[in-house]
């Protein structure tokens, strides 16, 4: 029998229900992605752990007799999740079986054989995560594939920036690109120099491990260990070289023409059209007179039902070209800035569309702690037109 917290125990078993959750469909017997609790002096650890991505969180506890204990993980988050915030009862019955007890209320529980219980590793030393490495994995997690048959475009590639004490979060899908470079002077000091690859279905639970306080990093062989005040978190990285994303950089560095526009008002644009489908939309562009030297940009529908104007400035030197882009893909992109104003640079018909935030004098417009770049790759469309008469 053991006493635990409601609150301390949920906030753990989260933590541990998001990397049990990572495991389901990669492990062929579901008692793989069990969590378990287990005694731990004044305390209850709580564990996760299949070989690939494993967890251990320590919750206070008077543990008494209590054994080493799996349950599905979904369950009893589940349950712990609708419980009022009070003291826990925990009862090992005959058989497989865990009797919960919190008020008046009492749950029974099916545990899972202690044979499949893996014990979680423990890592020594790491390095200060700093404060802004979980808003850039999620930032960056966005253009992660989430097809793993894609190899290293499900992956997302954490590494040293070229800048000093600078880090990079970035994730590369094959027609998107997001980088986000965030100062971590400790992280970039043991990060290797080619970096680390994490699977894009460990993302989410390692952004929230390098948000809790304190968080620290340490790279051991083939794993990332995040650990905090009372819990740690390993992941297994990925094999392979990530694509080497300068290449796509330096395609967009010597722009043809380019465009500042406003993020809300494109958002807006983007809105009508998604409103009523998901498709590819037109940007045609127009550069400034001398009494109308901000230009125009122009986004419409290719079957003609809808055009926006969107009052711009455009840069050109030499020819303007219509451009297609993915209305969906584009808003996504433009959710991830907080710019109130977004530069897009064209460099050729078939080339990638640069994305980064501007100011009012068009430089760089987001020296924020995560510094974003995007990249889409444009949408081919057919202009065909027919004869008055035309069959």
């Amino acid at each position: 029998m053991a006493t635990v917290d409601r609150t301390e125990l949920f906030q753990a078993v989260e933590l541990a229900a998001m990397t049990a959750r990572s495991m389901l469909g990669h492990v062929a017997n579901r008692a793989l992605s069990a969590v378990w609790l287990v005694p731990d002096g004044e305390a209850l650890a709580v564990e996760a752990s299949d070989g690939s991505v494993e967890f251990r969180g320590r919750v206070p506890a008077q543990p008494g007799d209590f054994e080493v204990c799996g349950m599905d993980a979904a369950t009893l988050h589940a349950l712990l999740k609708k419980l009022p915030a009070a003291e826990i009862l925990l009862t090992q019955g005959p058989g497989d079986s865990l009797t919960l007890r919190c008020g008046p209320r009492r749950y029974r529980l099916a545990t899972v054989d202690t044979a499949w219980r893996q014990p979680v590793a423990a890592p020594e030393g790491g390095a200060d995560a700093g404060p802004d490495a979980a808003a850039a994995v999620t930032l960056a997690r966005y253009a992660v594939a989430t097809d793993e048959a894609l190899g290293v475009q499900a992956c997302l590639h954490l590494a040293p920036a070229a800048g000093p004490g600078e880090c990079l979060a970035e994730g590369l899908d094959g027609h998107q690109f997001v980088r986000a470079v965030f100062d971590a002077r400790a992280l970039a000091e043991v990060l290797p120099e080619a970096g680390v690859l994490v699977a894009g279905r460990h993302l989410k639970i390692l952004a929230s491990a390098l948000g809790r306080d304190g968080a620290r990093v340490c790279v051991e062989g083939k794993r990332l260990w995040v650990a905090w005040r009372g819990g740690r978190l390993g992941l297994a990285l990925a094999d392979g070289p990530f694509p080497d994303t300068g290449t796509f950089l330096a395609r967009c560095a010597d722009p043809a023409f380019s465009a500042q526009i406003d993020r809300q008002d494109m958002l807006a644009a983007l809105a009508v059209v998604l409103a009523e489908h998901d498709r590819t939309v037109r940007l045609e562009f127009a550069t400034g007179q001398e009494f109308s030297p901000a230009g125009r940009v122009t986004l419409a529908t290719l079957d003609g039902g809808g055009e926006e104007d969107l009052g711009a400035e455009v840069t050109a030197r030499g020819e303007l070209w219509p451009v297609g882009i993915a209305a969906k893909d584009m808003a996504g992109i433009l959710g991830l800035f907080e710019a109130e104003r977004i530069g897009l640079a064209f460099s050729g018909p078939d080339a990638p569309i640069l994305v980064t935030p501007v100011d009012e004098d068009g430089e760089d417009g987001e020296a924020g702690p995560v510094r974003l770049t995007a990249i889409t790759m444009p949408m081919q469309f057919a202009q065909e037109s027919y004869d008055e008469g035309e069959a």
